[in-house]
């Protein structure tokens, strides 16, 4: 057995090897193609690079690419800063999907950078966790602007004078102008107003208890429950009586409820029969307009009967001193 093996080995190395390679190659098949490129080399102290990472792969691959944080550390005493990173772009080549990546980087030491690889993952769909793989490091060179020692030092030029030009301070000039007009413009509105205001006398406001009035005599000439309409007669009726008290005795009465006006009814120096009656009046309102109450005839002419003389009994007898 160990002869024929001797006299036939050559001829069988050769479909070993084949074979041996078949079967490496169906285990690498899936494994993604990853390249990492720096243009140009060699930059000065500062300027950027371009740090392109391009992963070639089948479509069936997912592959995870890494973190990339605002500076890459070449080893203890070394960082390169990334000043731009792009997005991944993704395009489909000749059946494989290629994922393409930019980052802008540079440093700020002179001297040789070797960019170290950087950890990727990928997984094919018959695998049960990701694989790790890495690309080859690439080398960057920062060289700082030379200097020609041989050459003397030259000393500092003095500064020059530069002969003087309007011109130079033409935005000053235009902008004095545009605030200079613009004051002059408000000046004018502000006088022109007040020798408006001065020719034109202000008209007299009518005291709250005279408005109040005008508008009881309107709700009843418009004899809303006599047509059947209640709930617009004593809408109306609260509604004149709630800006009255508002207006005649300086609190809150138009938004409030009819529990927060007695309230403030009950603080106010005024005969207990008023208030009690007035009272009386907001909740005949409150029942007829919320829960549906048909008062009788009497009830319709007394409320209005309550509403005008608690206006006239508390009317202001000043009218230099008008409410409204």
């Amino acid at each position: 057995m160990m002869n024929w093996w001797k006299r036939n080995s050559k001829q069988l190395a050769t479909p070993i090897m084949v074979v041996a390679m078949l079967c490496l190659y169906g285990t690498t098949a899936a494994q993604p193609e990853i390249e990492a490129t720096i243009a140009p080399k060699e930059v000065l102290i500062g300027q950027p690079a371009t740090l392109t990472l391009q992963v070639k792969h089948k479509p069936d691959v997912t592959v995870f690419w890494p973190n990339m944080d605002v500076e890459i550390r070449v080893d203890s005493n070394k960082t390169i800063e990334v000043l731009d990173k792009s997005r991944i772009d993704t395009l489909n080549v000749g059946g494989y999907v290629q994922e393409k990546l930019e980052l802008q980087v540079t440093a700020w030491d002179t001297g040789f950078y070797i960019i170290p690889p950087f950890n990727f993952l990928y997984q094919n769909p018959t695998d049960t966790a990701p694989i790790a793989i890495q690309n080859y490091p690439v080398l960057l060179q920062i060289n700082t602007i030379a200097v020609d020692t041989t050459q003397a030092f030259k000393g500092l030029k003095a500064p020059i004078d530069a002969p003087f030009s309007i011109w130079e301070y033409k935005y000053w000039i235009g902008g004095g102008i545009v605030a200079l007009a613009l004051i002059t413009f408000l000046f004018y509105i502000m006088f022109r107003k007040v020798d408006i205001a001065a020719k034109v006398a202000p008209k007299a406001k009518k005291p709250a208890h005279e408005v109040a009035m005008e508008k009881l005599q309107a709700l009843e000439q418009a004899q809303y429950w006599q047509q059947g309409d209640i709930k617009s007669y004593y809408s109306g009726l609260s509604d004149i009586m709630r800006e009255y008290l508002e207006i005649r005795f300086r609190f809150l009465a138009i938004e409030s409820t009819t529990n927060e006006i007695f309230v403030s009814l009950d603080k106010l120096d005024l005969p207990a029969k008023q208030r009690d009656q007035l009272k009386e009046m907001f909740t005949l309102s409150d029942l007829a307009k919320f829960a549906k109450v048909q008062p009788l005839p009497d009830e319709h002419i007394n409320a209005m009967r309550t509403a005008t003389e608690f206006v006239n009994a508390t009317q202001k007898r000043n009218t230099d001193n008008a409410d409204v």
